[in-house]
């Protein structure tokens, strides 16, 4: 059975990553942030080779080709992003590969520090029994969506980037009657006070994400 990773990514520069933890911490710190949020990420899929999973880059920019092929490993194919709005980027993605050679697909961000290559490989293993499957994050939105059996419109009439998200995506599948598996809600990083928020929640202390935040003596005033 082909399974595949989808990553959704853009290359960490300064402005063009985090805007709104920019606001408060500044671009360079929200741009490290961002790459240190994406690199443990990156880590966590590799480990998905080894259950088959094939892993695949969507980045946001043409123009950004290069830079994504010397950022990230090369265990991740390229693929670029297509469409004019999120639900089209992320519709247009599982269509590239359910319609051809994919049976199971799972799309995340790079921004979500409690994603575990485990927490992956279950939401794959709820679709052999679930056409959906669906990450729900604190901010009212979902941090990963899978799917055995694609179907547009649960990508299009969401109010993408408010808290209605996930309740408008829920909605959408029960109108469908596409059955779906819940996860654990997870803490989705946008501003200072997510960080606070993740920090109370007592990651590890080896977790690389964390081991960045504890060098930024911001948050331990």
């Amino acid at each position: 059975m082909s399974k595949k990773l989808i990553i959704f990514t853009k290359y960490p520069e300064n402005g063009r990553v985090k805007t709104r933890l920019a606001e408060t911490l500044g671009e360079a710190f929200a741009s490290e942030f961002y790459k240190m949020c994406a690199g443990y990420i990156f880590n966590e899929c590799i480990k998905l080779k080894r259950s088959g999973i094939d892993l695949l880059i969507f980045y946001a920019e043409e123009e950004d080709r290069n830079k994504i092929r010397g950022w990230v490993p090369e265990s991740f194919e390229l693929v670029r992003q297509e469409g004019e709005n999120l639900g089209e980027r992320m519709y247009n993605a599982f269509s590239h590969l359910l319609k051809f050679n994919a049976e199971k697909a799972v799309l995340i961000g790079t921004d979500i520090p409690d994603i575990s290559s485990s927490l992956i490989e279950k939401s794959f293993e709820y679709l052999d029994d679930h056409e959906a499957v669906i990450g729900p994050s604190s901010d009212g939105g979902y941090y990963l969506i899978g799917l055995s059996k694609l179907n547009k419109d649960i990508f299009t009439g969401i109010q993408w980037s408010t808290g209605k998200v996930l309740e408008n995506t829920l909605i959408k599948l029960k109108e469908r009657n596409l059955s779906y598996k819940l996860l654990p809600e997870l803490i989705d990083i946008d501003k200072e006070s997510d960080i606070m928020k993740w920090l109370k929640t007592n990651p590890a202390d080896n977790h690389p994400v964390k081991k960045f935040l504890n060098s930024q003596n911001i948050f331990y005033r």
